[in-house]
């Protein structure tokens, strides 16, 4: 497995359910616990107001980091990767190159899994913080670091030679988008929608649910009505 984001997380964890001998190139990615202090980790989020969160409160290249490990698959649990590896899990640096030959990973295994881990920490101090200010009624928790996230004892191979028993490689790392087939200009210079909330300079032409296309839950369904009447009401008013 390449790419240990939100989805590479979750691909990896249904392997290893599978009996699947998984190895898996460690990326920085942060995770978070499925449920904190009584409530699940995105009533919190909502509640804190993080899917509010718009365009204009948040740099272009702050946008588009990985989603923290979490799932909601067997009615939501967390995806811990160093609990994945006491069940199994192969885990290594991130991807430094490959050939038909083999792979050779980077020395950060060590350092992605702290970030995760440091990632769940913050998550929840923040969490504190805005049920103390806010003179909230929840129950105590606490999130600690992991022990067994130690320099010392997190070592991951320098490379892996492909062999007859490596059948699948699974390549996690996300994707671009691809507007060719669209006869007129509709991206900038780097490929991304030109569009407010939307809206763009081509009478008729919308864009849909792209990820922050106006704020951070213009891609998931919380967010979809919102921006949906939005642009249902600038349709409406150019009639």
């Amino acid at each position: 497995m390449v790419g240990s984001g939100q989805s590479g997380a979750q691909i990896a964890e249904d392997l290893i359910d599978c009996k699947r001998n998984v190895w898996l190139a460690v990326s920085k990615c942060g995770r978070r616990p499925r449920t904190y202090r009584g409530k699940d980790s995105s009533w919190w989020n909502h509640k804190m107001g993080l899917f509010d969160k718009t365009i204009n409160d948040v740099p272009f290249k702050d946008r588009w980091k990985c989603s923290a490990h979490t799932s909601g698959a067997k009615g939501g649990h967390d995806i811990n990767l160093m609990d994945l590896a006491s069940q199994g899990l192969n885990l290594c640096g991130s991807i430094k190159n490959c050939s038909s030959e083999k792979i050779v990973f980077n020395d950060d295994l060590f350092h992605n899994l702290k970030f995760s881990d440091d990632s769940a920490i913050s998550w929840s101090k923040n969490v504190d913080n805005f049920i103390l200010e806010n003179k909230l009624d929840a129950i105590l928790d606490k999130i600690t670091p992991d022990n067994r996230i130690n320099s010392k004892k997190i070592l991951s191979p320098k490379s892996i030679s492909f062999a007859k028993s490596i059948k699948s490689i699974i390549w996690s790392t996300g994707f671009r988008f691809n507007y060719n087939w669209i006869n007129f200009k509709v991206v900038d210079n780097k490929g991304f929608p030109i569009q407010k909330r939307g809206i763009t300079k081509h009478k008729g032409f919308y864009f849909m649910g792209l990820q922050w296309m106006h704020s951070s839950k213009s891609a998931q369904f919380i967010g979809v009505a919102e921006d949906a009447e939005f642009i249902a009401n600038d349709i409406i008013s150019k009639k």
